[in-house]
């Protein structure tokens, strides 16, 4: 069968055979690959004169008798081992891949990569850097980071990540360092499947500032355990779960604290005024979904982020005007259960100087929070990867 021949280097002592190209695929979520595809192939400049006649991102991976396709290239082994430590194992190793054939070329191999991030990467490492596109997507810069991590050669590639970051708005723009500054637009965010992929490439790039940001928003907006397919540790991913859990409970507890206190103390000015406050508690938790009793961990379905809405939403009339406070009112009630943080975190004393609150602050100063846990979880992350590579990650 004819094999497409790519000379990365014409005095090249080696041929790479790609097979299956294309094959991996990322779960991704269609609405916005369709807009990144849009502005890459409006973008996106030619990978050069590497690039094969017929588009990669249409090479299927099998022939139409079911046969695997397979991509040849021609490359300098000199070239993989300075940047690789994988490919210089396997050039330098007791293995077939280290043994010339009968024209004297060595034969190495690899299967299942996207094309387009394949070639551009090989084109890094031979040196080609007018070939690399300065507008990748995001999927493209997911898919790149995926060989980064399995060929272990980030040292050549970060630059250019660097680079593709000041351009794809969607890794820097909201500055992820701090995402509370861009409250409440980035607090209203889901943490969907493309959110993941930049925890994903943050972390493989060690773009550890976007990586802390991107550790807060998981732990405020997911209802679950992240799952994914991606190489990201399992350590990151308990991590996010168990802080998820922990401000659940946290925002929870408030919640039904509330309703417990409604029902056994005399919170308010007199009981009919408790027993209607109790009642309205009782109708909205209920539109909301949640039961009469405190679920349990891990609170599948449940985020901090929708809790928490929950309790910014709730209204209930005032009727007597007997406390020092204002008015009985869900609201006035409210601010005296939020006791899992600091008092200037929900502003308890706001209401008394100004009579009325102020959502986006309260909204900005739980963000606070959440991102001083993210900073925590991320200390811990960067700790244990220390430990294991045996030196201090800055």
């Amino acid at each position: 069968m004819k094999r497409s021949l790519l000379n990365f280097d014409h005095r090249g002592d080696a041929l790479l055979t790609l097979r299956e190209p294309n094959f991996q695929k990322i779960s991704w979520s269609k609405c916005k690959r369709s807009l990144q595809n849009e502005a890459a192939h409006k973008n996106e400049e030619p990978v050069g004169s590497s690039q094969p006649d017929q588009n990669l991102r249409s090479i299927q991976p099998s022939k139409n008798d079911g046969e695997p396709n397979e991509i040849q290239f021609r490359v300098s082994t000199r070239n993989l081992c300075l940047v690789s430590s994988v490919f210089r194992a396997m050039i330098e190793g007791q293995y077939k891949e280290s043994q010339p054939n009968s024209q004297g070329l060595l034969e190495l191999s690899a299967s299942e990569w996207n094309v387009e991030a394949f070639v551009l990467l090989l084109n890094i490492m031979h040196g080609h850097h007018r070939q690399v596109t300065k507008t990748p997507s995001l999927e493209l810069i997911a898919h790149i980071g995926i060989l980064v991590d399995y060929y272990d050669c980030l040292e050549v590639v970060e630059i250019f990540y660097e680079r593709w970051t000041e351009w794809q708005l969607d890794l820097n723009k909201h500055n992820y360092p701090e995402l509370s500054l861009a409250v409440p637009t980035v607090a209203l965010q889901d943490f969907g499947a493309d959110k993941t992929v930049l925890l994903f490439t943050a972390l493989v790039f060690k773009n550890y500032v976007q990586a802390r940001g991107l550790f807060g928003l998981a732990i405020f907006n997911t209802k679950g355990p992240l799952e994914t397919d991606l190489a990201i540790p399992n350590r990151v991913l308990e991590l996010i779960e168990q802080e998820r859990e922990s401000l659940v409970e946290e925002l929870l507890e408030v919640l039904f604290d509330l309703q417990d206190c409604l029902m056994a103390e005399d919170l308010c000015c007199t009981l009919e005024c408790a027993c209607r406050l109790l009642g309205y508690l009782t109708r909205q938790m209920r539109s909301f979904g949640l039961p009469l009793t405190k679920p349990e961990k891990p609170f599948l379905g449940y985020s901090a982020k929708c809790v928490h809405q929950m309790l910014r939403s709730l209204k209930a009339p005032g009727w007597c005007t007997d406390h020092d406070n204002g008015p009985c009112t869900l609201e006035v009630v409210l601010q005296d259960f939020y006791v899992p943080w600091e008092p200037s975190i929900f502003e308890r004393d706001l209401y008394h100087q100004t009579g009325e609150t102020n959502q986006d602050s309260l909204v900005e100063l739980l963000f606070e929070k959440t991102f001083d846990i993210a900073r925590k979880v991320f200390t811990d992350y960067v700790t244990i990867i220390s430990h294991k590579n045996g030196k201090q990650e800055k």
